[in-house]
């Protein structure tokens, strides 16, 4: 049987050692190849990969770095594209509340006096009911606003959403973002009993850093009480939960980066059940971010801090939330896939997490049905499907299927790129890959 060097294969260089990385394969196809095989490299690029060594062959088969002559690898892609366009899950971020306890100088949102009501928890409700037929999976994520400022909201969902879940064998999974301030151990543990399992969380670095960027609305200082608050999840026995400690960094805090990880590391590092997540501040938008765009991180320097952060992760702590954009299909906007609806406390529907006119599809009435008024929702998910020259035999393509940010294309005709040199996001993330495991090597 006749081999050929995949078109997917994306190589790169950390510490000055090389590694090959098949991106239709994902992480379990990275290898590093020794300078004492240089040559692999050549022979791998070259129409003849018949010189290499058997041994070396196999692995390489195995890892899909070498394909079948017959494979029509673009349309292995294509197929793989629609498969991940339309997995079979319903993806729900619920707003329960558009107020919040905290005034962070980076937010974008306006917070008003408004929460989601019992008559428009019903109307989700009905949605879900109507459509669960359609899905295997139910994901829900809590949002706001803060939501736990509306907690009951929640409890009062989420249980009725696990329930018809269980009695129709579909699988619910529930998640929230929340500042922290409220997770009380109570609160915890009442979320818990109703299917709410995992918890993203904002420590950002020291206390020095995140008392300055997420305050309370009287602009008192908030880590020690989030701080604290992770750490009474500990106490939770429950091997369901899953705590992501999310820091987004400033340019103030790239030198302190040693001191942020060991903090974290020393305090959760001991239970599985924590996961860190690095990013730099963005710009979403509002008038907040405009007093802080000189802090946000450009291109090179988020390949700096996760370098960074790769040299020193010593495996005490997962980075696992970082890496699942390396699996194919991990760069794609969750508003490219079918299924995917962002429901606010008002009941419009939008497709996209930002908010706005352009994003709106409709609203909730009240059968539980949408009725589309503004943005076509099959123009956001047809983005998979229009790859263009530049894309369409690039190596990372089965990452991002053109995906990466729908909304700048549909909205502003801005078509992103993950290794645009201005933001590349691909190359720090595999070398925190690569540091924080242990690599084959051939």
């Amino acid at each position: 049987m006749n081999y050929k060097y995949s078109m997917f294969n994306y190589f790169f260089t950390v510490n000055d050692r090389r590694y090959i990385y098949n991106t239709m394969q994902g992480t379990r196809s990275i290898c590093e190849i020794t300078k004492e095989h240089n040559v692999i490299f050549d022979i791998l690029q070259s129409e003849d990969v018949s010189g290499i060594n058997p041994e070396f062959r196999e692995i390489l088969i195995d890892k899909g770095i070498l394909v079948q002559d017959e494979i029509d690898e673009i349309s292995k892609r294509n197929v793989l594209c629609a498969k991940t366009v339309n997995d079979g899950v319903l993806r729900l971020v619920i707003h329960t509340t558009k107020r919040c306890n905290f005034r962070c100088k980076y937010c974008c949102l306006d917070f008003e006096d408004e929460d989601l009501s019992i008559e428009m928890q019903d109307n989700i409700f009905r949605f879900i009911k109507h459509n669960i037929i359609n899905y295997q999976v139910v994901d829900v994520n809590w949002f706001g606003g803060e939501p736990l400022m509306n907690v009951d909201a929640i409890i009062n969902l989420s249980s009725k959403i696990k329930d018809i879940c269980k009695n129709v064998g579909k699988i619910y999974k529930s998640s929230i973002t929340t500042n922290g301030y409220l997770l009380s151990e109570k609160v915890v543990n009442r979320l818990v009993n109703v299917g709410v399992t995992i918890f993203f969380v904002t420590l950002d670095g020291l206390p020095e850093y995140h008392d300055k960027l997420r305050v309370l609305t009287n602009g008192e200082g908030t880590y020690n009480k989030i701080y604290q608050n992770l750490l009474n999840i500990k106490k939770f026995h429950s091997a369901k939960i899953k705590v992501n400690i999310r820091t987004n960094f400033t340019r103030d805090m790239m030198g302190n980066y040693q001191k942020i990880y060991r903090n974290l590391s020393n305090a959760f590092g001991d239970d599985r059940r924590f996961a860190l997540y690095f990013r730099s501040v963005v710009d979403s938008g509002g008038e907040r971010i405009n007093q802080m765009k000189n802090q946000i991180l450009n291109g090179r320097q988020i390949n700096e801090l996760e370098n960074n952060l790769a040299s020193i992760n010593d495996g005490t702590i997962n980075y696992d939330t970082n890496y699942y954009s390396l699996e194919p299909g991990g760069f794609i906007c969750p508003a490219m896939k079918c299924g995917k609806y962002t429901i606010d406390t008002c009941g419009k529907v939008y497709k996209c997490d930002v908010l706005s006119e352009e994003t709106e599809l409709g609203y909730l009435n009240s059968y539980g049905k949408i009725v589309y008024c503004n943005s076509c929702e099959e123009n956001w998910v047809g983005i998979a499907f229009k790859f263009f020259e530049r894309c369409e035999n690039c190596p990372v393509s089965p990452l991002c299927f053109k995906g990466v940010c729908p909304m700048q294309e549909l909205i502003n005709g801005e078509k992103l790129c993950i290794l645009d040199s201005r933001d590349n996001k691909l190359d720090g993330l595999l070398a925190m890959f690569v540091a924080s495991n242990k690599i084959e090597v051939i």
